[in-house]
């Protein structure tokens, strides 16, 4: 499955397209948040959804995927930092 931080043609439209439906489903539920808006709130056609995403349900999914591959990022140093300062589990057979 390719990344939501894809780059070339399209990539800063993609990343906007990302960030825009982050606020509007962050604020508000998935039916409540409409296709229309989110373009207009950043100045694309309103094909760039289907084109990038397929459709609403693409962007949501994502716009969770983007969530997710930002969270896992900031959280990545400290789970390393857990494990190395857990014992071997492997050690002790």
């Amino acid at each position: 499955m390719p990344t939501t931080t894809q780059a070339g043609p399209g990539a800063e439209t993609r990343l906007r397209l990302l960030k825009a439906a982050l606020k509007a489903f962050s604020q508000r539920d998935y039916d409540a948040v409409g296709t229309r808006e989110i373009v207009d709130s950043i100045g694309v056609n309103i094909s760039a959804i289907s084109y990038h995403f397929g459709g609403k349900r693409g962007l949501y999914l994502a716009t969770a995927q983007y969530l997710a591959e930002g969270l896992q990022g900031a959280l990545r140093p400290r789970l390393e930092r857990v494990e190395a300062a857990l014992p071997d589990a492997d050690a002790g057979q």
